[in-house]
């Protein structure tokens, strides 16, 4: 047995494949990732928005809290 006989080993290849396959997984995974961080910001900012037109239409439709409040019946059970 020979310092050279690592040289010839039948799965050498099939370990470096191995490599490869992990690398492109891993590269999967970080633009999977980045991709899902981009929609959960997207999400995020149409639901703030979201709020802000409906806080707006609310403070137009109805704009004297006074008389909302006034309006409200309140029954004793």
């Amino acid at each position: 047995m020979s310092e050279f006989d690592d040289l010839f080993d039948k799965q050498f290849a099939e370990k470096n494949s191995s490599k490869e396959k992990n690398i492109v997984n891993f590269h999967k995974t970080i633009s999977s990732q980045k991709h899902n961080g981009l929609l959960l910001l997207i999400y995020i900012i149409i639901n703030i928005i979201f709020a802000f037109v409906t806080m707006i239409y609310f403070s137009f439709e109805y704009p004297d809290t006074d008389v909302t409040l006034e309006n409200i019946d309140e029954y004793d059970l």
